[in-house]
This record gives C-alpha cells, sequence and structure tokens, in this order.
C-alpha cells in the first residue's frame, strides 16, 4: 500500500498518527503552511492515504497494547470511580502494616473529564464554530430591518425621515 505514495504523502501519514491533527501534520510533512489545511482535508480523502493511517494505527495498537476499546473501557471505569458508583482500593499504612480498604469517594472534576472525553468520542461535542452568511448585502438588509423593527429605531427612522414618519 505505502508504494503508492510519494514521500511527503507518506511523511504525512506518519505525522498524522502523532495527534491526529492534519493541518499540523500536513505542514510538518513539508507542505505549505498557508495550503496545509486544504492539502490535509484532500489527503484525507485519498483511500490509499486513509488504508496506510488505518495500517499506521494498527501497528501502533499491536506495540502498546492499547486498543481504542481499552481505552473506552478504562474511561468508563475512572468514570464510574469517581462518580462513586464503584469502589476502589486504597492502601493504608498503620502501626507498620498495610492494610487495604476499599473505598468510595465522589470525585466531581476526575468525573467531569472522563465524562467529557467519552463524550467527545462520541461526537457529542461540537467545538468547532461554523459560520456562514450569504453575503454582505443580506447582512445589511437585516441589520437595517433590526434596527427599525425596536421602539428607538423606530423614533431613529422618525427623526431622519424613515419609513416611519
Amino acid at each position: 500500500m505505502a508504494g503508492k505514495l510519494n514521500a511527503r504523502q507518506a511523511r504525512f501519514c506518519q505525522e498524522y498518527i502523532v495527534d491526529l491533527c492534519a493541518t499540523q501534520a500536513a505542514t510538518r510533512a513539508g507542505y505549505s503552511e498557508r495550503t496545509a489545511y486544504s492539502q490535509a482535508h484532500d489527503l484525507l480523502r485519498k483511500p490509499e492515504i486513509a488504508a496506510r493511517i488505518a495500517e499506521l494505527q494498527a501497528g501502533r495498537e499491536a506495540r502498546t497494547r492499547i486498543s481504542a476499546d481499552q481505552t473506552i473501557a478504562d474511561l468508563r471505569e475512572l468514570a464510574d470511580i469517581a462518580l462513586g458508583r464503584k469502589a476502589y482500593i486504597d492502601s493504608v499504612l498503620t502501626e507498620g502494616e498495610v492494610i487495604h480498604v476499599e473505598r468510595r469517594k465522589f470525585q466531581p472534576a476526575a468525573a467531569v473529564k472522563a465524562l467529557e472525553l467519552l463524550g467527545r468520542h462520541q461526537g457529542l461535542f461540537n467545538d468547532k464554530v461554523s459560520v456562514q452568511h450569504s453575503g454582505l448585502d443580506e447582512f445589511l438588509r437585516s441589520l437595517a430591518q433590526s434596527a427599525t423593527s425596536t421602539p428607538a429605531g423606530r423614533i431613529r427612522a422618525r427623526l431622519n425621515g424613515g419609513p416611519y414618519h
């Protein structure tokens, strides 16, 4: 599969699995900072790039023996412990000996973080802001309309000889 990729594309794949930030990976792979976003978008849509990234991620999972499923399971367990739904074992030193005590403790900060990460994995949160507009003319028209839709706006319009006189 890697034979179909040029050197920069192969480097992009390597860089992408570092932090899963396509724009930064494109920049680190040698693409122009000015065009990195669009280059990254185009690269990720190519089947041979996607296949190489999947190969690299599978290799990383095999090396580290940590899969996405294991990470999710660990986050669920941490959330249960932090919410006090599951006990944890605490080691306590008393009079020269270590005893193990089962405890439950509500830890709000840890619970929020674990639940946030699980929510992100499920796509519950969108950190990207989408701005759409139909042009400057439409914006100015809506601004003018809202300016005359309030009592103060109607008074201003009358004073200026506008449509409400």
